[in-house]
């Protein structure tokens, strides 16, 4: 049936890599993480704004200063913006 140095599974493989290579066929793409997407956003020089959390609501018991820090956008730096823009697909 096939040649002795070729099982079924080598001739699989070795299809599935010309059919890759060619371009015929293509591996799927990565998907964006929808919940990622919703509450990062990525700016122009690379950077990953993203919304205080602790500002939505029972707000009476918040003093002004600290109300006032939470308005402001937050930036995250490190291993974890790099995570998040893997799963964002960038």
């Amino acid at each position: 049936m096939y040649p002795s140095p070729f099982t079924r599974e080598m001739h699989y493989l070795y299809t599935l890599g010309y059919l890759f290579f060619s371009g015929l066929m293509q591996m799927p793409k990565m998907k964006t993480h929808k919940g990622i997407k919703k509450r990062f956003k990525l700016t122009a020089k690379g950077k990953l704004r993203y919304k205080h959390p602790g500002a939505g609501h029972l707000l009476s018991s918040k003093n002004a200063k600290r109300l006032r820090r939470l308005r402001a956008p937050a930036v995250i730096t490190g291993v974890y913006a790099e995570k998040i823009k893997l799963a964002l697909g960038r």
